[in-house]
């Protein structure tokens, strides 16, 4: 089975300003949901691709992550809003596989051995 690698970056703010260690807790809070929201986009769009087609992966998640760029999330009062980014990579078992084949040419045949001059019969 392979896999493909999905980097994902979350952007995070607030439209109060909140301070940096406020902020930072929020978003350990529901940084994990965001992740979770994220692994099931990839997983469907992923689905029935197979291993070596990455750049439509990452096309699909674009694309839905363009439908719906950000994401809210609020706990009482406080609002954040999170912008997520992904890129993705094939899984690395698969890249030899994806090695253009080039063939080495065969060295040319050595010559045989010339023979040895003829020597006058005296």
């Amino acid at each position: 089975m392979y896999s493909f690698y999905v980097r994902a970056t979350f952007s995070w703010s607030s439209p109060v300003s909140l301070r940096a260690e406020v902020l930072s807790s929020y978003v350990q809070y529901f940084q994990p949901t965001a992740i979770q929201r994220l692994t099931r986009l990839a997983a469907d769009a992923a689905r029935d691709l197979p291993p070596h087609r990455a750049g439509d992966l990452e096309v699909a998640l674009q694309q839905a992550l363009a439908e719906d760029p950000l994401w809210h999330y609020q706990r009482g009062d406080i609002m954040l809003t999170c912008r997520p980014d992904v890129a993705v990579r094939l899984d690395e078992r698969i890249m030899p596989a994806l090695q253009p084949h080039v063939e080495t040419p065969h060295p040319p045949p050595t010559p045989p051995p010339r023979p040895a001059p003829a020597r006058p019969i005296s």
